[in-house]
């Protein structure tokens, strides 16, 4: 045996490389493994073409899916929703608060200005009540 390393090598791990080469490495081994990966090898190329033409008939017909499951993906999304319904939340709101605004201001009836003042009153009440929340639920979801 022909070994490059310190005496150690030859004495001790030459004779075991040795023997697991003789034992799986050997012709007798190696010819019926090679057989069986030639005779895989023949059947693949046999059905791959008839394998590729479905494939490329599910694409074209639009028939081909794929299911990704990946946990970060699945927590980013749902991540993503709670910020969009939050900003809508967000829109909505000042929308009202500008709308009873404008309301105030141009649609101003003297039957309805008691009336109308209460009303006032309540959807602002409710709209600052509505803002808190939505400040509160994005001060606690940056907690998390």
């Amino acid at each position: 045996m022909n070994c490059t390393f310190p005496p150690l090598c030859r004495d001790f791990a030459g004779p075991i490389v040795m023997k697991f080469w003789r034992d799986q490495r050997s012709p007798e081994k190696m010819i019926p493994e090679l057989a069986r990966t030639a005779l895989d090898g023949f059947e693949l190329s046999l059905s791959l073409p008839k394998r590729a033409a479905r494939l490329l008939k599910q694409m074209e017909r639009g028939q081909l899916e794929f299911n990704i499951n990946y946990e970060g993906l699945r927590q980013f999304a749902n991540q993503m929703e709670k910020m969009t319904n939050r900003l809508a939340m967000a829109i909505i709101l000042a929308a009202v608060i500008i709308a009873l605004r404008i309301v105030m201001v141009i649609y101003h009836p003297s039957t309805w200005q008691a009336f109308g003042e209460y009303l006032f009153f309540f959807a602002f009440i409710s709209s600052l009540g509505f803002g808190a929340w939505l400040m509160w639920s994005i001060w606690q979801s940056g907690k998390n």
